[in-house]
């Protein structure tokens, strides 16, 4: 599967990102696989061991072991004709480029080196996503698309901020850790898919929210862009 649109919204957006610092800086990029099936993970996985081949990855797709079946990582190719993997410098300034957004680049990895490789970690490995939401389809329930503000109605739809509207979007710093807020039930939408991220917070609340240990990674990464 190939289309950028497979990855989780935030990826799919550092995706296109990387793709126009590429072009500026004149390198032909080409997108290859995103989202995988765990049957197309297990094929991979078999690579090497009961079929033919050379081992190519240590992720089970049984095990969800593979960032790609969450949605949180696509391959990169050179897009010419010949030259799509074997020009390592290439490979080597788009992996600076995607690190410099917040991406994890297979260059790095120590046990098998995957330059074509990326992945976004916005919500851990792909072992802290399984502990945390157990399978990649209960992962995508947690995908919430950019939603229209609606038209402010009185005071009902203001906070404590004078004439400040509430917002049905959290800020891009804080967007990961409100949606493991709403995953969690920490904040509970109208039924309409609306949340009111903005809406003021009680002390006690505050203490549960900051107690949450699954939200604890989440709360210091909020904390470092406060």
């Amino acid at each position: 599967m190939r289309g950028l649109h497979l990855l989780h919204p935030e990826l799919e957006k550092k995706a296109n990102q990387l793709a126009d610092l590429c072009k500026a800086r004149g390198l032909n990029i080409g997108f290859g696989e995103t989202l995988r099936t765990a049957d197309e993970q297990n094929t991979l996985y078999a690579q090497g061991r009961t079929a033919p081949g050379s081992i190519v990855t240590n992720a089970r797709g049984s095990d969800y072991a593979s960032m790609h079946q969450w949605g949180a990582a696509f391959d990169f190719f050179k897009n010419i004709k010949g030259q799509e993997f074997n020009d390592t410098a290439f490979f080597r300034e788009v992996g600076a480029m995607g690190k410099s957004i917040g991406l994890t680049w297979g260059g790095d990895f120590t046990s098998i080196v995957d330059m074509p490789h990326f992945e976004w970690r916005g919500f851990g490995t792909a072992a802290q996503l399984r502990n945390q939401f157990g399978t990649p389809e209960n992962f995508k329930k947690t995908w919430l698309p950019a939603i229209p503000a609606p038209e402010p109605k009185g005071d009902e739809h203001m906070n404590t901020q004078p004439n400040t509207p509430v917002r049905d979007e959290p800020s891009e710093w804080a967007k990961t850790a409100c949606i493991a807020a709403v995953t969690s039930g920490l904040i509970a939408g109208d039924g309409q898919g609306r949340y009111g991220w903005r809406e003021p917070v009680t002390l006690e609340r505050l203490i549960v929210i900051l107690g949450k240990p699954e939200l604890d990674g989440f709360v210091k990464a909020a904390r470092g862009n406060i």
